[in-house]
Formats: structure tokens, C-alpha cells, sequence
């Protein structure tokens, strides 16, 4: 935990030197709304035996604002709050010819604090970096026979963000993103112990589509 806590510090950290060691001129709020696939990062093991399978990814969502402050006609730099929903991961077991029982469950969301920088390379078009801290809150649901046992755990783990946007008028615009977060735990039901599969929080990825507005 203190690892991670350091390398998101770090990042973080960054994007703030920049922002205030260069001249403002003026800036912008704005708000970001997107669609993509992804989710949390948790295993893929067949096992040997089988009778099983998994749901493993799906569609996320994420909202988020901000400002952005224009540095150079360019670059702009500025801070993001955002927050990331995406499916559930199911792993199931097969209990008879062809029927399956859910046997563990993943869900869960993010909310990031990033460092957002933009760089026009032309006039409309424009790319896109952020780095930052990303709270991961993810539940971990053992469902046995009888009574479900859940695990919910929180992890702050650094973020990196990067795309390509481009803007139709001065306020509206579309986005192209890859997001991840990293260091996180790897968990897998179906090689990992019950415990241990129940106590990791994964990794959270996304690539997505997006719409802006700048006020």
C-alpha cells in the first residue's frame, strides 16, 4: 500500500509541478462523459478438470470534470475528478450437464483525481495525457451452497491515461481513450485460494469513446 500510495504521489506530482511552474493565461471548466469496454483485470485460468467458465470484462462508464488551464496556445494543463463504473466479473461452476451456478462474483467502482494535459497539433485536433491516483473499491461475492460471503476492499493505485480528441466547435468535442490503472493484485477463483481470491483488488482498465463540453 505505501508502495503504490508513492508512485501515485509521484505522478501526481508531476502534473502539479508543471501546472505551476509555467504561465497561466486563461483556462476552462469542462465535463466528460464516456463509453467503452474494459473492467477489472482478474484472472483467466481454465482449469484442468473443467466444468467451468467465466465473464470475464464488459462495458464501463465514466463521468467526469474538471478544468483546464491554457498555458500555450498548444498546451493546456489542469485537475480531473472522475468516476468509473463497469460490469461484473462472474465465474461459474457447472453443477449438472449443460447448467451453471455463479460461484464468485467481482464489481465494484473507481473514482480518480488526474493531472489532465492536452497538446493541438492542429487547429480541431489534439492529444491527451493524465496521470494521478485512482481509489479502487472492488467486492469480491463467494456464493456457496447456502450463504454468500462478500469482501469489499479499497486500494488507491496510481493511473495513466492517454488519447486523441478533437473539437468540432470551441465547446464540443469528441474523445478517443486508454485508461489503466496499475500495481494491483491479479486475483483468480479458479487458481488462487477462496481467501485470496476474495482479499485482492484488481487492476481496472477501459478503452473508450467520449463526448466533451467546454464551458
Amino acid at each position: 500500500m505505501k508502495k503504490h500510495l508513492s508512485i501515485s504521489i509521484i505522478l501526481l506530482a508531476i502534473g502539479v509541478t508543471a501546472f505551476a511552474t509555467t504561465p497561466i493565461n486563461n483556462g476552462q471548466p469542462f465535463i466528460n462523459a464516456q463509453i467503452g469496454i474494459g473492467g477489472i483485470n482478474t484472472g483467466t485460468t481454465t482449469p484442468t478438470d473443467g466444468g467451468y467458465k467465466f465473464s470475464v470484462g464488459g462495458t464501463t462508464s465514466r463521468l467526469s470534470g474538471g478544468y483546464l488551464f491554457t498555458l500555450s496556445p498548444k498546451f493546456s494543463l489542469g485537475p480531473e475528478l472522475g468516476y468509473m463504473g463497469y460490469s461484473n466479473n462472474d465465474y461459474s461452476l457447472q453443477t449438472d450437464f449443460n447448467s451453471y451456478t455463479r460461484t464468485v462474483q467481482y464489481s465494484g467502482f473507481t473514482i480518480d483525481l488526474l493531472a489532465v494535459a492536452t497538446f493541438h497539433y492542429t487547429k480541431h485536433w489534439y492529444l491527451i495525457g493524465k496521470a494521478g491516483l485512482a481509489n479502487v473499491s472492488q467486492t469480491a461475492t463467494l456464493l456457496p451452497d447456502s450463504t454468500a460471503v462478500s469482501s469489499t476492499k479499497t486500494s488507491l493505485l496510481p493511473e495513466l491515461d492517454a488519447g486523441i480528441g478533437v473539437n468540432f466547435t470551441p465547446h464540443i468535442g469528441i474523445d478517443f481513450n486508454i485508461a489503466s490503472t496499475f500495481l494491483g493484485a491479479y486475483p483468480d477463483p479458479f487458481s488462487d485460494t477462496s481467501s485470496t481470491a476474495l482479499d485482492e483488488v484488481a487492476n481496472v482498465f477501459s478503452v473508450s469513446f467520449g463526448a466533451h463540453y467546454l464551458f
